[in-house]
């Protein structure tokens, strides 16, 4: 793909972070954060400010996987000031749940349950069904580190009927894929049946 898009430098830029993303998620994090520092300079010379503000959320999160908080921090900060310069409401929900990891790990769970509250609330509002469940889970992890079950207990609740819900939505929709699929191909067949006979008369 890099070989096809070498004069295009959006195009280079969205392959470059998507291999980040593989890197990052089979855990060669130095190759990702390498691609993805890459990718943004391509974003700049194209000024795509729209990747390159999810890039700068993508960066924070591979840094805050190599323990590196300083940078982690940094990138979010960047990520969220430029979630407002391009209105990305999405970038802004990732990057609070992104904050409320990194201090999660740090142990300030006090952070970390603030940012996670402002994340989930955001990304309720908005349908970003990850970033719900990544708040959720560090809310339930960090009340549970500052030994208050019963506010654990209450968001593992709702994280458990969200989970009901995302998984109740996607047997439905994968019971109307095969429905269509089986609508589909029942036309087909009556067009390919039509068409043989169609076929025949010309022939007779």
């Amino acid at each position: 793909a890099l070989q096809f898009a070498i004069d295009d430098p959006d195009c280079v830029a969205g392959i470059l972070s998507e291999r980040s993303f593989v890197f990052k998620r089979t855990g060669r994090y130095a190759e990702a954060i390498r691609d993805a520092q890459k990718a943004l300079a391509f974003n700049q010379i194209a000024h795509n400010k729209d990747d390159e503000a999810v890039l700068y959320g993508k960066l924070s999160g591979t840094y805050r996987l190599t323990r590196d908080f300083k940078a982690a921090v940094a990138y979010s900060d960047t990520a969220l000031r430029e979630s407002y310069t391009t209105r990305n409401k999405r970038l802004r929900a990732t990057t609070y749940v992104e904050y409320a990891q990194i201090y999660y790990q740090m142990h300030d769970y006090d952070k970390a349950i603030a940012y996670a509250n402002l994340g989930g609330d955001l990304a309720d509002s908005i349908g970003v069904v990850d970033a719900i469940s990544q708040a959720y889970k560090t809310l339930i992890g960090s009340y549970e580190s500052k030994h208050k079950l019963q506010k654990a207990m209450f968001y593992q609740e709702r994280y458990n009927k969200m989970q009901d819900s995302v998984n109740s939505f996607n047997r439905k929709k994968n019971t109307d894929l095969i429905q269509n699929y089986f609508t589909l191909n029942t036309k087909l067949n009556e067009m390919a049946v039509g068409e043989r006979n169609q076929a025949e008369l010309r022939d007779k």
